[in-house]
């Protein structure tokens, strides 16, 4: 069984990889803390198989066994799936359950399911290839999820542009980017700004989100993409934004005790930032990604002054992303 560290560890290096590995097959977990099955194995393995045209071994298609399947056994799978316990209406009931009770943890299952269901066509629609099989293969799949995805948006942008106040509860904290439709023709899609100005997106966010903002160009390279990072998990620290009961350790109530983040607090945000870097990764020269921001002097340089030129580009670019104080001290 192979624990997973990319969720608790981010990044991958000699300190934090764990993987499994099969001939030139190698897995790394998303999952903190779950297991590799050999269902899983044998479908990673036979994947390999099928990009470089080998045929896939017995002793694979044994834990496999899914190409296998006549068309009365995917039937009878797809069924299992779509009722599951032969209950036709088990999604229905949950649905009842969040309409009638307000229940955050049906609601909450009912959003896992879909996510897993999206997220396994997303998977066989990133599988094009220049093979004219994998790519009709992966059609099918992106075709479907293009269906879902557009009829979900059109739906929710309905009730957003009807009955915005509604969504305030979340879109003022927990989101920057929403979901829109676009046509050719205008009249075919959504008016943007209208929608996201009822929706008050991003209000109570650390974060300027007007056009004239600049901190979005500084968080796509190497030391943004971290700084960002670093930025998030202190937000989701934090008691009021933690709406799941993440256990986030002491770094929770160092998180509470900061006061909300802006040019004048955001020293203090680093601190903490910096100590949860150090945490998780206490020698970050070992860790690829972090020793990669510091490469280029790493000949003519100690590993102590190495360390100290990594923190203040993270630093800097952190420091750059909160806004101004809403009101100027007196």
């Amino acid at each position: 069984m192979l624990p997973g560290h990319r969720r608790s560890r981010p990044f991958e290096g000699k300190a934090s990889q764990i993987v499994a590995k099969v001939g030139r097959l190698t897995i790394v977990r998303d999952n903190p803390g779950k297991g590799i099955s050999l269902f899983e194995l044998a479908e990673q393995i036979a994947k390999d198989c099928k990009d470089d045209g080998r045929p896939i071994r017995d002793d694979t298609r044994k834990w496999l066994e899914i190409p296998e399947w006549t068309h009365e056994r995917e039937r009878r799978e797809i069924q299992k799936f779509l009722r599951p316990g032969d209950d036709p209406f088990g999604a229905q009931r949950l649905s009842c359950r969040v309409l009638l009770c307000g229940s955050p943890a049906a609601a909450q299952a009912l959003g896992t399911m879909a996510e897993e269901c999206l997220g396994q066509l997303q998977v066989v629609a990133n599988s094009i290839r220049g093979c004219e099989l994998t790519s009709a293969h992966a059609s099918i799949a992106a075709e479907q999820l293009a269906r879902v995805i557009t009829r979900a948006c059109s739906e929710l942008n309905v009730l957003a542009r009807k009955y915005p106040r509604i969504f305030h509860r979340f879109t003022h904290k927990n989101y920057w980017k929403w979901p829109v439709m676009k046509s050719t023709y205008p009249e075919f899609g959504d008016d943007e700004d209208a929608l996201l100005a009822g929706l008050q997106l991003g209000k109570d966010l650390p974060l300027r989100l007007d056009r004239k903002a600049q901190w979005a160009r500084q968080i796509n390279d190497d030391v943004g993409k971290i700084a960002w990072g670093l930025l998030w998990y202190l937000w989701g620290a934090r008691g009021e934004n933690n709406q799941w009961g993440f256990d986030y350790g002491h770094f929770e109530k160092m998180a509470n005790a900061l006061p909300p983040l802006d040019k004048i607090s955001a020293p203090r945000w680093w601190n903490v930032a910096k100590a949860a870097l150090l945490y998780t990764y206490p020698k970050p020269l070992e860790v690829t990604e972090l020793a990669a921001l510091v490469n280029g002097r790493r000949q003519r340089r100690y590993p102590s002054r190495l360390e100290e030129a990594m923190f203040s580009k993270l630093e800097r670019r952190f420091l750059s992303l909160a806004r101004l104080p809403l009101t100027s001290p007196t």
